[in-house]
């Protein structure tokens, strides 16, 4: 299970050039990198306060780059809200659309899912567009049966 302080590093291959992700739970650094990262995937910029209050009160899972020992960016997260009983809702996923289709996608929600297992949750609901429904049935959710873009994923 990762804790606030822990940090898991990968490395990928970007323009032949070796980059290491940083993934960790329930940080952020700089919430003006959240907005950044919002408005590079083109989705509409929440408040600051509203940013605040989502990472404050939700399971948070983000990946940085470091550029430099005095700079790190955000470069993706996964944000869900559980209620510790028997259900997480899956509420965002991001990826700096420079590091798209890398896998940082899958691993940010494997991460996820892993720490939801932890807490004995077993139910995992998200809401999905129809062009990345496909990337969730990959990771083992089922499409709900009314296809209300509701997928599911349970033990």
């Amino acid at each position: 299970m990762l804790n606030d302080r822990s940090l898991i590093v990968k490395s990928i291959y970007n323009c032949n050039r070796e980059i290491k992700i940083h993934f960790k739970k329930n940080t952020i650094f700089d919430i003006k990198d959240l907005i950044l990262l919002y408005e590079s995937v083109g989705w509409k910029k929440k408040s600051t306060i509203k940013l605040q209050q989502l990472i404050k009160n939700n399971l948070l899972i983000t990946c940085f780059v470091k550029i430099s020992i005095l700079k790190i960016n955000l470069i993706g997260f996964v944000i869900a809200s559980l209620d510790y009983s028997q259900y997480a809702i899956v509420w965002d996923l991001m990826i700096h659309p420079k590091f798209q289709n890398l896998g940082l996608g899958k691993d940010l929600m494997f991460l996820l899912m892993h720490e939801i297992r932890e807490m004995n949750i077993n139910n995992i609901i998200l809401f999905a567009e129809p062009q990345v429904i496909n990337f969730y049935v990959k990771l083992g959710f089922k499409i709900e049966p009314d296809h209300n873009k509701v997928l599911f994923l349970c033990k």
